[in-house]
């Protein structure tokens, strides 16, 4: 894929920075600069890393990049916090761009996941570009996410499927799933 602008998690990462822009302009104060400097970064540095890594010309290196935007929303949900707690932004802003921010990062979770079973289908070096594996919501394509959920839904032995018993697969998916639980609760309450 080199069009950044056909996955739904840039698109998505993109207006979590306009929104995060439109919020830190309303910080006033010099003791403050910081702060708003350190909210745009972070939440621009999602979908530019996501832009960089389109460009690449391996899966390996593609999720390289996705990890980065994925620090990058963590940095941000807690320069989000600090905003909160320092009383420069209303509880309502903070809890809309939290929760913007945890749809983010869970959708680059999951491509990053869908990126990391194409080492195993195609190799370490395989091309995302031409992967079938990368399709899921994060990139709006859901061809595979469709055919492995009907595969799984007919009863298809690990036999038919190598990636589903093999032991990166099964640390992916164990890994995912407690990321998943982490984030699961809701992001508004506290």
């Amino acid at each position: 894929m080199s069009n950044f602008r056909k996955l739904e998690v840039w698109r998505r990462a993109h207006a979590l920075v306009l929104n995060v822009h439109r919020a830190a302009k309303k910080i006033r104060g010099s003791d403050y600069v910081a702060l708003r400097s350190q909210m745009i970064r972070a939440s621009m540095s999602i979908p530019t890393n996501l832009v960089e890594g389109v460009g690449q010309k391996s899966a390996r290196e593609f999720a390289r990049f996705i990890r980065i935007s994925l620090n990058s929303a963590n940095e941000l949900d807690y320069h989000l916090l600090v905003a909160r707690d320092f009383e420069v932004m209303p509880t309502h802003e903070y809890k809309a761009l939290l929760n913007e921010t945890v749809q983010v990062r869970k959708m680059l979770h999951g491509l990053v996941r869908s990126i990391e079973v194409s080492f195993v289908d195609g190799g370490q070096n395989g091309s995302h570009r031409s992967s079938p594996t990368t399709g899921n919501r994060a990139t709006g394509n859901p061809q595979r996410v469709i055919s492995e959920s009907r595969q799984n839904a007919t009863g298809s032995s690990s036999a038919q499927n190598p990636t589903r018993s093999s032991p990166t697969h099964q640390r992916t998916t164990d890994s995912a799933s407690a990321l998943h639980q982490q984030e699961s609760p809701d992001p508004t309450a506290g």
